[in-house]
């Protein structure tokens, strides 16, 4: 088994270290798509709500009860992603 070091640049510092690359952090989010899973998550709520209120005959309350679960899922889904 062979044992790679990690690359060094001339400084001496490992490559993708110190100030030369500050890149984005792997959990920072964009706010377009913490707003996209918002949107989804009401949407699947709501066609899940659609789907059951027409399984059992009962037209805007599953609909409601799935909107508002949805959006509470997706609320907690991006609250962890930006952590």
């Amino acid at each position: 088994m062979v044992r790679q070091l990690p690359h060094r640049d001339a400084s001496g510092r490992q490559e993708g270290q110190g100030p030369q690359s500050p890149g984005p952090s792997p959990h920072r989010q964009d706010p377009s798509s913490v707003a996209y899973t918002v949107m989804a998550g009401m949407m699947l709520g709501g066609g899940i709500g659609v789907g059951l209120d027409e399984l059992l005959g009962t037209l805007p309350l599953f609909l409601a009860v799935g909107m508002v679960a949805g959006l509470a899922f997706a609320v907690y889904v991006a609250y962890l992603r930006m952590r």
